[in-house]
């Protein structure tokens, strides 16, 4: 690969390699721009050209900047994904709770045979199946959060950065089952009380746990694409990643 001949090539370069993280490339861009135009300015006696290269070649490659930010990016992306998975939780927690009250209030009742079969083991399943997530949640934000930025991303860190996904993945997954039988056991009450006004509350409720287990699930997607990228960016040239 020939070298970068002018400041905006390196930048855009260096942006390229650290596009595994948007927010941060465009931090890293600005700061490292504003070095080297610091740098050239500082170039008393050299011209501007000449200026421009000493400075990017003091500042290195630019995969090899990026692979400093690596594990700390990566780290950090699937920490906030466990925070939101947690918060997520919580949320739909809140609106089941809610949702539950207002059918005691309004006596609605569940009618098993509405759904054959699956009507008798459908409460059960959906509640354990929230349970479950809510406890996988909960561990992998606490062994992500345990975790520590390795200077390197090695195998044993990737080790690390896939457990934590698994478990979220997992819990993601447990969620999106609970919420699909919530809302086939929410929709049959409402059939059972008839279409009101009232009947809007319980879902749109439900709505909103649709689209909270959407994003948390969009996030998530992002996270192991981002961590397949950093992989595909510098396995090759380094076995150590």
């Amino acid at each position: 690969m020939q070298p970068p001949v002018s400041i905006a090539e390196y930048l855009d370069e260096l942006a390229g390699e650290l596009r595994f993280d948007p927010h941060l490339a465009r931090r890293v861009r600005r700061e490292v721009e504003d070095h080297l135009l610091d740098a050239i300015a500082d170039g008393a006696g050299t011209s501007p050209k000449e200026a421009a290269r000493l400075a990017i070649a003091r500042f290195g490659e630019p995969q090899l900047i990026a692979r400093q930010y690596a594990p700390l990016s990566l780290l950090q992306q699937a920490r906030r994904v466990g925070g939101i998975l947690i918060l997520t939780i919580a949320a739909i927690l809140v609106l089941m709770k809610g949702r539950g009250a207002l059918y005691e209030f309004l006596q609605w009742q569940f009618n098993a045979d509405w759904l054959g079969g699956l009507g008798a083991v459908a409460p059960a399943i959906d509640r354990y199946a929230f349970q479950v997530s809510l406890v996988l949640g909960v561990l992998g934000w606490l062994y992500i959060a345990s975790r520590r930025a390795a200077p390197t991303l090695n195998s044993d860190y990737q080790h690390q950065l896939t457990r934590c996904l698994l478990l979220s993945a997992a819990a993601v997954g447990l969620l999106i089952g609970a919420v699909i039988l919530d809302t086939i056991l929410g929709a049959a009450r409402s059939v059972r009380a008839g279409m009101s006004l009232a009947a809007v509350i319980p879902l749109l409720s439900i709505a909103i746990e649709v689209a909270l287990v959407s994003i948390i699930a969009v996030e998530l997607r992002k996270v192991m694409r981002r961590k397949a990228l950093v992989l595909s960016l510098f396995v090759d040239s380094n076995p150590n990643y």
